[in-house]
């Protein structure tokens, strides 16, 4: 949803240049006492414990069209202590970034949640400026380079798009035993496994009394047939690891056959194992998928 307060009459280059002047960028934080004003009508307001960081690329905010008419923003949720649970738990969904006042030493702690980003028309920001006492960027950040907070946000926001479409609880649970799944993994790859796939019933969250169908489907390269035994008694281990009492359930056997005789369509609607779980298996400096 977003505020657009008489777009129509808005000359484009001169808010542009007037955005640019104000020294809008992205991650510059609207100052608190300018909420109001910002989200003047707009149907989604702002808690006290809230900050607004505008997350749309700098460009954009400077445009000179009407081809980018609004600004994205971030509402943050301003926590008291540091969430050591929460930081060890990043999801596509919610994201824990640090935050630095020019009047304080130690970080702030906010809470930032893909749900909770809105959009206000460019025009909404013409007349205020940003608030300079708060930033993504510490003092050991390089001057020129984007700092580690910016880094975080920028691939946490990305990641909603370049992820499968697995749901989250589904990753969670299997996060869980990221450490075993890697070497079995592993193994496979030096087996002549081509690809992986996954399909994932029902492709919605669910409460933790309910359980996930898995099916899984694993290609050979036609090269390493000779291994197909070996890959075969390995695809068990797998599957045993990805098995979870309750929460996880196996459908069948998983599926080991050469990658030429095995149509494409069958795949419709799975997923490349390596991409349900990049993030987790990237953390463990796992390397699966096409040979290729």
């Amino acid at each position: 949803m977003s505020a657009d307060p008489g777009s129509e009459n808005v000359d484009y280059k001169k808010l542009g240049a007037d955005l640019d002047k104000a020294q809008w960028q992205q991650f510059s934080f609207i100052k608190k006492e300018d909420h109001a004003k910002v989200l003047d009508g707009h149907p989604v307001g702002v808690a006290n414990g809230q900050r607004l960081l505008v997350i749309s690329h700098s460009c954009d905010l400077i445009h000179h069209s009407d081809q980018e008419m609004y600004a994205e923003l971030l509402a943050l949720d301003v926590l008291n202590d540091k969430p050591v649970d929460e930081m060890a738990k990043p999801s596509p969904r919610m994201r824990i970034i640090s935050v630095y006042d020019s009047n304080q030493d130690a970080p702030i702690y906010c809470r930032a949640r893909i749900t909770q980003t809105l959009r206000v028309h460019r025009n909404c920001l013409c007349n205020l400026s940003p608030d300079k006492s708060i930033s993504l960027r510490s003092s050991q950040d390089v001057v020129g380079l984007r700092g580690k907070s910016e880094r975080e946000v920028c691939d946490w926001l990305a990641a909603r798009y370049n992820r499968g479409w697995a749901p989250s609880e589904f990753d969670r649970r299997l996060k869980k035993s990221v450490g075993k799944i890697q070497p079995s993994l592993t193994r496979l790859r030096g087996l002549g496994v081509e690809e992986i796939f996954i399909r994932v019933t029902p492709a919605e969250e669910l409460p933790d009394n309910e359980y996930y169908e898995v099916t899984i489907v694993i290609l050979i390269d036609p090269e390493y047939q000779q291994n197909k035994g070996a890959i075969e008694s390995e695809a068990r281990s797998l599957a045993g690891v990805v098995q979870q009492p309750n929460k996880v359930k196996l459908v069948t056997p998983p599926h080991v056959v050469l990658s030429i005789d095995y149509g494409y369509g069958y795949l419709k609607g799975m997923l490349r194992f390596a991409d349900v779980f990049r993030d987790a298996l990237a953390a463990q400096n796992v390397a699966v998928g096409s040979r290729k």
